[in-house]
């Protein structure tokens, strides 16, 4: 009984000791220094007080997976790493989501723009589509709370495709308006692509490449210089790689 006596006792001793001991050095190894990477469109202080960080924290209480994920909730936010360096800095590094193209969503019966980026995540909305200098992805849309949704798995290829382009040929992509996509769940999409100065759209499969958009250009061209082609055209089919025109009979 002795025993268990001294041992309880020595057992609070331990923890009064490591008490003492924490407050002692809690300014010590306070937090001092938060350095901040980010382009996102949000104040400094505003992502602290998102990611749950300010200065005088503990550095042990640093919880650096729970940072994250404060901030990778963000609809705005591609990737987010936060480390912290001995005794008392912190740093967060942090990855906006690029805007690729302008799709819709319904919100209370009105249609709103709605950006994604290149993994198909919506992270913005506007009610003027002015603001944004993007193509616009038609045939989908979101509906209730958008923000954070992100377009079907079977949309990926065209995406990737379509990232490619603005990074590669910015140009020639800004030759289209508007990318309409149709498909059943489960299946793959088509694409009709509509040229920005041209009246007759261009059928696609589901990826679209530079030098498929080129020939498409180049054929536009010569319907518009050849009147023998006829004004029945209504749509070209690149879908075989080959030009196909189909008219209103078909």
């Amino acid at each position: 009984m002795r025993l268990v006596l001294l041992a309880g006792v020595a057992l609070v001793v331990i923890a009064a000791a490591e008490a003492v001991l924490q407050f002692a050095l809690a300014d010590r190894f306070a937090v001092t220094e938060i350095a901040v990477r980010s382009d996102l469109a949000i104040s400094r202080d505003r992502l602290l007080e998102v990611a749950g960080v300010r200065e005088g924290v503990s550095y042990f209480d640093l919880d650096l997976e729970r940072i994250e994920a404060r901030v990778a909730a963000l609809p705005q936010v591609r990737s987010v790493d936060v480390a912290k360096s001995f005794p008392n800095r912190v740093s967060i590094t942090v990855e906006a989501r690029a805007p690729l193209a302008v799709t819709f969503g319904e919100l209370n019966g009105s249609l709103t723009p709605l950006v994604i980026d290149a993994d198909g995540v919506v992270f913005d909305r506007s009610a003027a589509l002015a603001d944004w200098d993007l193509p616009i992805i038609s045939g989908l849309r979101f509906e209730g709370e958008q923000l954070g949704a992100r377009m079907p798995e079977r949309v990926r290829p065209f995406l990737v495709s379509l990232g490619v382009l603005q990074e590669e040929a910015p140009e020639l992509l800004n030759e289209f308006s508007e990318f309409r996509l149709s498909g059943t769940a489960g299946s793959g999409v088509e694409v009709v692509a509509y040229p920005a100065s041209f009246r007759t759209p261009v059928r696609l499969g589901d990826q679209i490449t530079e030098d498929l958009l080129k020939y498409a250009i180049m054929v536009l061209d010569l319907m518009k210089d050849d009147e023998s082609f006829g004004s029945n055209v209504v749509e070209l089919d690149f879908r075989t790689g080959q030009a196909v025109l189909r008219s209103a009979q078909e």
